[in-house]
């Protein structure tokens, strides 16, 4: 019986060991998704007004015939 415990022990402790670190490698790469949406979303939001104040001043309609 005492080797039967003993092996139940270890295999629920790896187990145990596993799953707690599956759960943090999956909350870091949450986290990790979290934060990298969040940086593409700013960058985006920014490019998009800097986007908006480049095309209101550099491509303001030119008059037809004017090259430049």
């Amino acid at each position: 019986m005492t080797v039967i415990a003993i092996i139940a022990i270890i295999t629920i402790v790896t187990v145990m060991t596993i799953v707690a670190v599956v759960t943090v490698m999956a909350i870091i790469a949450i986290v990790t998704i979290m934060t990298v949406m969040t940086i593409v979303a700013v960058v985006a939001v920014r490019l998009s007004r800097r986007d908006r104040l480049l095309t209101a001043t550099a491509m303001a309609p030119r008059p037809a015939g004017v090259e430049k």
